[in-house]
């Protein structure tokens, strides 16, 4: 298995018309295009992921607007090359393009692996809008472990329009990252955070409101389930969860087609927060069951699933009272 999860990775935040974008990640040596997204079908204001394990080489990646007026914003692209954030144009008319080249080295800011401890990393970016409001200021995160019930790692208010960096020795176990802006507008327009075991990515996001929490286990084996070679499969499966007043009342799970569970989410814990999660799931027949257990008035928990980063479903629990269930295929060579 090559663990490779840090080679490519973009978000794209759309604009009013994501109908308009298309992109192309190629091998310049081969011409061979070894990812593509777009058109963008699910209306202004909606997150897109991509990942892609590469081989070595030199690549162009190319992004367009079919308008000729660019990504406008709040809308943008956020590129990341072996967790380096690549600097695209912010307005790419018809067409912008950048390379960069791959070794597959480790990832520099990677600490030793020590005994009886997993590495975990933290890249944050914080961000200074327009109107110069200090996101960084109101930003903290902490890292929480689920057994003991204690806060392992806290760290915030955060420093603004600031890269940061934070690693971490972390015994085995199972965790929660939370991250919170008490002025619920996430990061800012261009600020992020991703995640990361050693090398493997476990998360990431952009635009989150209040907050978001991802619950995982150390050591991290997302990709243990598949043997494809240059495949990162963790955009299999990607679901985010966005809670209301009753968040332990909703949970979700997949299953495949003997009823084996795959992967699962909830109760949760927070009112008004956003939870994530990426799987890595063997080629297969699947279902994604969610419940609801709160029969009241209105409830406003919403899932959202993308599978091989196409929008499977986005539903409330108030469109569907106390039960929905969705079926997908993967069969990836």
């Amino acid at each position: 298995i090559i663990h490779c999860s840090n080679d490519f990775f973009m978000v794209f935040y759309t604009d009013e018309n994501p109908e308009q974008n298309t992109f192309e990640l190629y091998h310049q040596e081969t011409d061979q295009v070894i990812v593509r997204g777009g058109p963008y079908q699910e209306g202004p204001g909606s997150l897109y992921y991509s990942r892609a394990c590469l081989p070595d080489g030199v690549y162009n990646l190319t992004l367009f607007d079919s308008a000729g007026d660019g990504v406008t914003y709040p809308g943008h692209f956020q590129v990341y090359v072996e967790e380096k954030f690549l600097d695209l144009q912010y307005k790419i008319g018809n067409s912008t393009s950048k390379s960069f080249v791959l070794a597959n080295n480790p990832a520099p800011t990677s600490k030793p692996t020590v005994a009886g401890c997993e590495n975990f990393l933290a890249l944050i970016e914080t961000d200074l809008d327009d109107a110069h409001k200090y996101y960084g200021h109101t930003v903290t995160w902490e890292l929480f472990d689920i057994e003991t019930e204690e806060v392992f790692v806290q760290e915030g208010p955060l420093k603004h329009s600031a890269n940061l960096t934070y690693n971490e020795c972390v015994p085995p176990g199972r965790y929660s990252f939370n991250i919170t802006n008490t002025r619920g507008d996430g990061l800012g327009p261009k600020g992020n955070y991703l995640i990361f075991s050693d090398t493997l990515m476990i998360g990431g996001s952009t635009k989150f409101g209040v907050n978001e929490e991802m619950v995982f286990s150390l050591p991290y084996n997302a990709d243990e389930l598949s043997g494809r070679e240059f495949d990162w499969c963790a955009g299999d499966f990607f679901v985010k969860v966005t809670t209301a007043a009753n968040p332990q009342l909703l949970s979700w799970k997949v299953t495949n087609e003997t009823g084996g569970v795959f992967a699962a989410g909830g109760p949760n814990r927070k009112p008004f927060d956003t939870y994530s999660q990426w799987v890595c799931l063997p080629n297969g027949s699947y279902t994604l069951y969610i419940n609801s257990l709160d029969i009241f008035g209105s409830k406003g928990n919403r899932v959202t699933v993308f599978v091989e980063s196409k929008l499977l479903v986005s539903v409330s629990d108030d469109d569907f009272g106390s039960s929905y269930s969705a079926s997908f295929d993967l069969n990836l060579n």
